[in-house]
């Protein structure tokens, strides 16, 4: 009898799911069908069918997420107070690889909101298993009052850690400002986004973090680990981008010494030739920085993408160094025959793509030589772009000196990646 009713009891909870969102059940056998598709291409729509089915569902109320229990394949966490919730599910891809996808749910505010993100994992195991013991985090913790979320997504006996993010709710803030479809929305969630990175850089324990996971803020070492930079660009209406970041040093107590960057680019008059400091910053997101020492003095040159308007990019070259314990920005190193600039700035044309990076084997800046497409439009920038010649800064005695019409096709290292508009 005990049995009967147990097994009744079995059956009428699978009835009541099934009742309450069949739904959920043809996701599962879609998931399943998934690992029996050889060919690639249809994988991976499938794939983005299902990630976009199981973020318009978390969208829904609670009920929606307590309903993915049912589904084995979709791992799940979330963080104590239920403000935070992550979801994700594996898929392979190709033979030595997985793909993670996953999704941040936030609860925190009077409407749900749901962020969906993509990362590629290594296989492990032959066993036929996609990562063997498979493990999501989640982890409050509380910098001054503020509750940062942390994952660490794990596999393996061992629980070795394969990805973590700082605070998935900043991850989240991040999507959310450049969804934004007004400034005031922009301007008030960046509050937010500044609000929790400050009090990630000023502990000392994220000196050390690359902060992989904040994908729209691109973050700097200097070789001499005394440096850590980070910066970020808001897009607002009207194709204008205000820029945020800071500079970072190691510091005593277990508090970092931080820089805030404000931008001050529409305040400052000829820039080319401006001496500035952090809170008078020619906005920029940095993609490298190379550092050279004059005098017991180190410099640190960076190279920056300025964005840019509805007709012309903006691309950078700049260089920061530390005097008095003040933080300094532009010096007259960039040196043309003759004339000395504080800092570099090209302008082309929003159609086109500039390429500047620095060569680690040659020991250049090396960039397109940017013309414009007809002798008339000179000083034009909007009709600017890349002439198929090639420019380079070398550093020489105290200056990065400008080269004209270098030949790279032979030069070592000219192969290596190139840093272009993002």
């Amino acid at each position: 009898m005990y049995r009967l009713i147990m097994v009744f009891v079995i059956a009428l909870s699978n009835l009541i799911v099934v009742g309450q969102d069949p739904k959920v059940l043809e996701l599962e056998k879609q998931m399943e069908q998934l690992n029996t598709i050889s060919d690639i291409n249809k994988k991976r729509f499938e794939v983005g069918e299902i990630s976009q089915f199981i973020k318009n569902y978390l969208l829904r109320s609670d009920s929606a997420w307590d309903a993915l229990t049912h589904i084995k394949s979709i791992y799940r966490v979330q963080s104590d107070d239920r403000k935070v919730q992550v979801a994700g599910y594996l898929i392979g891809t190709y033979p030595d690889a997985v793909q993670f996808e996953w999704f941040i749910r936030c609860c925190d505010q009077p409407e749900i909101k749901v962020y969906h993100f993509s990362d590629e994992l290594h296989r492990d195991g032959s066993n036929g298993d996609l990562l063997p013991n498979f493990k999501l985090q989640l982890q409050t913790i509380v910098r001054n009052q503020i509750s940062f979320y942390q994952l660490v997504v794990s596999k393996g006996h061992k629980s070795e850690t394969i990805l973590m993010c700082d605070d998935v709710m900043l991850k989240s803030l991040f999507e959310e400002v450049s969804e934004a479809s007004n400034n005031e929305m922009k301007e008030a969630i960046n509050r937010m986004i500044l609000e929790r990175l400050n009090q990630l850089w000023l502990d000392e324990s994220t000196m050390a973090n690359a902060f992989r996971q904040f994908k729209r803020m691109k973050t700097l070492f200097s070789q001499d680990k005394k440096v850590k930079i980070c910066t970020y660009n808001v897009q607002k209406e009207g194709f204008t981008h205000d820029f945020y970041g800071a500079v970072i040093r190691p510091a005593k107590n277990n508090v970092s010494q931080v820089y805030s960057l404000i931008d001050q680019t529409n305040k400052i008059r000829s820039p080319e030739r401006a001496s500035l400091s952090n809170e008078k910053w020619f906005g920029a997101v940095y993609i490298d920085l190379v550092e050279t020492v004059v005098s017991d003095r180190t410099y640190y040159t960076l190279l920056g993408y300025k964005g840019n308007d509805e007709f012309v990019k903006t691309r950078v070259l700049d260089v920061m160094y530390f005097q008095n314990n003040r933080l300094r920005f532009g010096s007259s190193i960039f040196k043309n025959g003759r004339l000395t600039r504080h800092r570099m700035i090209y302008k082309y044309s929003a159609g086109a793509t500039m390429m500047m990076r620095y060569d680690r084997k040659l020991k250049m800046i090396v960039m397109d030589n940017l013309a414009p497409a007809q002798s008339f439009y000179r000083g034009v920038h909007r009709y600017y772009g890349p002439d198929f010649s090639y420019n380079a800064y070398r550093f020489k005695k105290g200056y990065w000196e400008l080269k004209q019409d270098i030949d790279l096709r032979n030069a070592k290292g000219a192969n290596a990646p190139l840093n272009s508009d993002r």
